[in-house]
């Protein structure tokens, strides 16, 4: 129950937190016509569903769905080594992204295949470690 408990508690601050974030930002959005735009869909401005549907909300969703993807790739490592301070250090996933990403600039890779190549490196170190 205490474990449901902090749960529930941790989602209602995510919820709190992101009404609150979602209305700052160079354009300025106050806490009533955010409200009076989730509740009736109308508001007196018309750039704000523009603004809240194609920027606040997508960076919103991203941030929270990156952030609980960190989340459970530490609760992964940290139940796969049964220690509670082990990081990504262990199994070379770092060097092996860092040997990626400098491997891409040094050969002068395009944009879109220099974005992969860290990620490639990264989990062909994880092969090689599972192999052994």
């Amino acid at each position: 129950m205490k474990g449901l408990s902090l749960i529930v508690v941790c989602l209602l601050v995510l919820a709190v937190l992101a009404l609150f974030l979602i209305g700052t930002g160079r354009y300025p959005v106050s806490f009533a016509d955010l409200l009076t735009w989730v509740t009736t869909v109308q508001c007196r401005d018309e750039n704000l569903p523009i603004i809240l549907v194609n920027i606040r909300l997508p960076r919103l969703v991203g941030a929270i769905a990156a952030g609980g993807a960190l989340a459970m790739s530490g609760a992964a490592y940290q139940g796969m080594f049964r220690n509670p301070m082990v990081s990504p250090d262990i199994l070379g996933v770092s060097s092996g992204a860092g040997f990626g990403a400098a491997l891409a600039i040094l050969l002068s890779l395009p944009d879109g295949v220099q974005s992969r190549v860290p990620y490639i490196s990264a989990d062909s170190s994880n092969c090689s470690w599972y192999s052994v």
